[in-house]
């Protein structure tokens, strides 16, 4: 397992949704997210993809809160 690109490549997804300025953004984040986790699937167990879940999620929502007070 090369776990260090796997971290290279969640964290890439993150920043993009860090940076996403509208929900629209964020969508097409999800995409991005659903495609990592189908690129490493095969290297990843169920409870490493339930992390990186979790804390995708908790991001999301973070992010989305804070767009919406902007607007």
């Amino acid at each position: 397992m090369d776990i260090i690109k796997i971290q290279k490549d969640y964290e890439w997804v993150l920043k993009v949704l860090i940076s996403s300025i509208n929900e629209s953004q964020i969508k097409t984040t999800d995409r991005l997210f659903n495609n990592f986790i189908n690129k490493w699937s095969e290297e990843l167990s169920e409870e490493r993809k339930q992390t990186f879940f979790s804390n995708y999620r908790k991001y999301k929502s973070s992010r989305t809160i804070t767009l919406r007070k902007v607007w």
